[in-house]
């Protein structure tokens, strides 16, 4: 088989800097015109590297691209902020192939498993400068485009959620966790109870899918809601991989206001 020295593996631009300066300035040509509100801020949604390593890369390779693919990202981070000011800047860490690492759907080239994910969502995280807004996204993408068969519950996500929230030493703004549009089960949520986030972190849930009519996302509040007193709501995964003719229902869906009938939940970004 063949095999290299991790040594040999570089990585040039991976393209994140100059997407969101691009973008960036239709954001602020946006905001001048009021097509977004002033208090709105630009985020950035980067996918770990593992994340990417994991789905993309031979097992036998990992060990040599995942190190060097996670050096040069980490080398964006700052690029981004320093184009971008802090105040209008939210970077987001995608999370979607650790969870299938943890459920032990994929096997990963880590000797110490829950220790070295743990390591690398902590150096990302914390590479963050303060004052720009920090969103950690877990996601079951990686299940879905692999048949491996979703998690029972939020039990898995919860102890690695805990886990960071325990080890990050900077503010972590908010964390989203995805539900599966067939959740119709309360037990689903009920790892949430042993939830430890910091003080000033926000919990979303994403109850609000495509083709799903709003009685389902306010069942789904209500089962959540007898778990933890406070949090908003939020699109599964995301609006990246929908159809323009789909973001429309789905950001109309988010207007609806649930309070009347779950209290604590409130409306939040779309993730």
């Amino acid at each position: 088989m063949m095999s290299f020295q991790p040594s040999a593996v570089q990585f040039g631009p991976l393209g994140y800097t100059a997407a969101a300066e691009a973008s960036y300035k239709v954001f602020t040509a946006a905001g001048a015109t009021g097509t977004i509100l002033a208090n709105c801020r630009f985020q950035v949604g980067v996918a770990t590297a593992l994340s990417v390593v994991g789905q993309y890369v031979d097992d036998a390779f990992q060990i040599a691209v995942e190190p060097a693919y996670d050096s040069r990202l980490l080398e964006e981070i700052p690029q981004i902020v320093a184009v971008i000011p802090h105040d209008a800047l939210v970077i987001q860490w995608n999370l979607a192939t650790e969870l299938s690492i943890i459920e032990v759907r994929r096997p990963v080239y880590l000797d110490q498993v829950w220790n070295g994910i743990l390591d690398r969502v902590v150096r990302a995280a914390e590479i963050v400068p303060d004052g720009v807004e920090l969103g950690l996204h877990f996601c079951f993408r990686d299940f879905e485009f692999n048949d491996f068969p979703l998690p029972a519950d939020l039990d898995g996500i919860v102890d690695l959620t805990n886990g960071i929230s325990g080890l990050v030493g900077r503010s972590i703004d908010w964390i989203h966790f995805p539900v599966p549009k067939h959740t119709r089960d309360g037990n689903y949520f009920a790892p949430v109870e042993q939830l430890n986030l910091h003080d000033e972190t926000q919990l979303f849930h994403g109850v609000i899918h495509t083709g799903d009519d709003i009685a389902m996302t306010h069942h789904q509040i209500a089962l959540a809601a007898q778990r933890v007193a406070s949090f908003g709501v939020a699109s599964e995964c995301g609006l990246g991989d929908l159809a323009a003719s789909e973001i429309t229902p789905v950001l109309a869906k988010n207007s609806v206001d649930c309070r009347p009938k779950v209290t604590g939940a409130r409306q939040g970004p779309m993730l």
